[in-house]
């Protein structure tokens, strides 16, 4: 089971959204996203499937949203 995902009814994990209501909170989702990122990496070495590619492009896309938040608190 992959950090910060809960299993669904249909055994694929979910992807928590990020939060970017406080800067604690964003860092917060930032710290996670990066433990899933090297979770689901090194289970996309061993098993290429596209279940778990599909889950880089969305933590990817999760992390492009945190960038775009960073001015909102000017870091």
């Amino acid at each position: 089971m992959f950090a910060g995902t809960q299993q669904a009814a249909s055994d694929k994990p979910t992807i928590r959204p990020i939060r970017t209501d406080s800067p604690r909170a964003t860092l917060t989702s930032f710290l996670r996203l990066s433990d899933e990122l090297e979770e689901t990496l090194q289970a996309y070495r061993s098993n290429k499937s596209r279940e778990l590619a599909e889950k880089l492009q969305v933590i990817n896309s999760q992390f492009q949203a945190l960038a775009y938040c960073k001015d909102r608190y000017h870091v």
